[in-house]
């Protein structure tokens, strides 16, 4: 974040406030985020947010009762574990998609 944002907005603008800081860092984030596809062995070519949200079966619909509930929830971004390793495998994931998960 030093070198990606506060060196680069540090150079191009002198801020005279904290809003007006937090408005180009909340800015930033959000490309960050959102727009900026990564190259990592977990996002492969993502974005962060794609990799990370939610991703709710149409069939939860057909074959539960409460599907709607659940379908609210679809591409909402997903709170991931403070901690790397209490996080879920990206492996495990792949399998998971690949062998359980039907669209």
């Amino acid at each position: 974040m030093k070198e990606e944002f506060y060196a680069v907005a540090f150079r191009k603008t002198l801020y005279e406030s904290l809003e007006q800081l937090q408005r180009d860092l909340d800015e930033y984030l959000a490309f960050y985020n959102r727009e900026r596809a990564y190259q990592g062995y977990r996002t492969q070519g993502r974005t962060p947010f794609q990799t990370w949200s939610i991703e709710v079966s149409s069939r939860i619909k057909e074959g539960f009762h409460n599907g709607k509930k659940y379908h609210k929830l679809h591409g909402q971004g997903m709170r991931l574990p403070e901690y790397g390793d209490r996080r879920p495998s990206a492996e495990f994931l792949k399998w998971h998609n690949e062998n359980v998960y039907r669209s």
